[in-house]
């Protein structure tokens, strides 16, 4: 990659998005990839692969969502997990409704699992109880799921794809 900086820069909508949805207050979200760019920057010649550059400035961006809801003395939310019944209710609200109908595409297995979840806010526990298998079956399936629900994104919906659902501009299936 010619320039790591450039590539994010180029990325900002989705880093914005990503931010606003673990936030929900797009002024903190706002501070949080500015004080991430900020931290990226004074570091971004120390990055050793610049194929990984994306994940890397993920891996800071939680840190700062971290660092920030502490300060605010808010309980920073577990950015690896939608476990959370106030995660899962913000996902769904930001979710355009052509990306809840691409669910229907996927496999039943699948697509129930994301229903369940992240859309009716389902503890994982219960979800798996009720599909039968473990919690850890469940988790893997829910990554496959919104893996296979991202393919379909990226090749029905670029817009959503590109800059994430907060301003979907998508007509309702």
């Amino acid at each position: 990659m010619a320039n790591p900086a450039a590539h994010l820069i180029a990325r900002l909508d989705e880093f914005v998005a990503f931010a606003r949805r673990r936030t929900g207050d797009p002024d903190l979200a706002a501070d949080a990839v500015q004080e991430s760019f900020l931290k990226a920057m004074a570091k971004i010649d120390q990055l050793e692969d610049d194929d990984k550059v994306v994940a890397w400035f993920y891996r800071i961006l939680r840190h700062v969502i971290i660092d920030l809801q502490r300060a605010r003395g808010q309980r920073p939310h577990d950015l690896a997990s939608t476990d959370e019944p106030a995660a899962v209710a913000q996902d769904h609200v930001t979710a355009c409704a052509c990306v809840t109908a691409l669910i229907a595409h996927l496999s039943p297995t699948y697509a129930r699992a994301l229903r369940s979840v992240d859309l009716e806010g389902a503890s994982i526990a219960d979800a798996a109880a009720a599909e039968g298998i473990t919690t850890g079956a469940l988790k893997v399936r829910r990554h496959r799921a919104r893996e296979a629900l991202r393919d379909l994104v990226q090749a029905t919906c670029r817009m959503c794809a590109t800059h994430g659902c907060l301003d979907c501009t998508c007509r309702k299936p």
